[in-house]
């Protein structure tokens, strides 16, 4: 399956033990069984949303869902160790999200599939093996293992779709600094087990009109991007942050953060006074953009491209004066 590659959020889970016999497999592959002595083996794990013209992810853990829509959620191993493993577990907590369909993704890889639990809750368990009898075949498999199907409540609200880490004390994860780390425990933990428990990633998904949002975060609401006045905002893309040029508002107000309207005094002159064609001081990236996008209106461009220059930056922001999505 075709992944996202703007929706990754990636962890550190260890996710199979080498040695782990069938001893373990017991209906389900629960996190009591993975327990042991056995190597530590990190393996990195992204969450990703499947590709879907009813999505939008403006950061790679923030994403746009409208109320009542259905959506697909991959999680996937994106790095394994060089020594291999011979199994994954993989729990997911989506409270508020209703669950339709759950399924594993690399059934050719792991023929011996744990049946997975969780349609129709607020979590979803899954597990495998590469094999039926020891000694277990061990693989280096990258790529998608579990596959969610989820839908927004017709209400809306804002929710947190996470994997959670289990396991033994072995277990570990990358902090913030990317550095392995050994995950926590207590006596109890949320599942009201002895198995160590850490949120590893999660992903903010938004069950919101995006016509009465500003999605991609550049000053416009998506009704007024989609609009056809350009000087309201209109003709551009709700999904790209680079096509509204308003980059700064009065120093008096909210510290200069930008307004929603294209002005002179602090958005023409903003960029003018950080001319830097070498890219060098005074250079801002606020204050850049990059190229037109090919066959595009003008104001349609593409991120910063490391110089603030004068038909890109300096001329792009005069032919946007005025325009005003405040």
């Amino acid at each position: 399956m075709r992944m996202v590659r703007w929706a990754v959020v990636v962890f550190v889970l260890l996710v199979a033990l080498m040695g782990f016999g069938l001893q373990g497999m017991r209906g389900s592959l629960s996190s009591d069984a993975l327990a042991g002595t056995h190597p530590k083996l990190a393996v990195a794990l992204s969450l990703e949303l499947a590709p879907a013209s009813t999505l939008n992810c403006p950061s790679p853990s923030n994403c746009f869902v409208d109320p009542g829509t259905a959506f697909t959620a991959v999680v996937s191993i994106t790095s394994a160790p060089a020594s291999g493993y011979i199994a994954y577990q993989i729990e997911g907590l989506h409270p508020g999200l209703a669950s339709d369909a759950l399924g594993h993704a690399a059934s050719g890889v792991f023929p011996v599939e744990a049946p997975t639990q969780g349609v129709g809750t607020n979590t979803f368990l899954a597990g495998a093996l590469t094999g039926n009898q020891s000694p277990l075949p061990v693989v280096t498999y990258e790529g998608p293992l579990v596959e969610v199907d989820l839908s927004c409540p017709a209400g809306g609200g804002v929710f947190a779709l996470s994997i959670r880490v289990e396991g033994p004390l072995s277990t570990l994860v990358l902090d913030a600094n990317n550095d392995p780390v050994p995950i926590a425990t207590t006596s109890f933990d949320a599942d009201g087990d002895t198995s160590a428990d850490q949120v590893a990633a999660t992903l903010t998904i938004n069950c919101v009109d995006r016509l009465t949002v500003d999605v991609d975060g550049d000053g416009c609401i998506g009704a007024r991007e989609l609009g056809t006045d350009e000087t309201r905002g209109g003709l551009r893309d709700p999904k790209n942050p680079w096509d509204f040029y308003d980059v700064a508002g009065s120093p008096l107000v909210n510290g200069g953060a930008p307004d929603g309207v294209i002005d002179l005094p602090n958005d023409i002159l903003g960029v003018i006074l950080h001319f830097s064609p070498a890219g060098k001081t005074p250079y801002d990236v606020r204050f850049d953009r990059g190229e037109i996008r090919d066959g595009e209106n003008h104001w349609k461009r593409e991120g910063p491209d490391g110089v603030i220059d004068l038909p890109n930056d300096i001329l792009g922001i005069i032919l946007q004066f005025q325009h005003n999505c405040g």
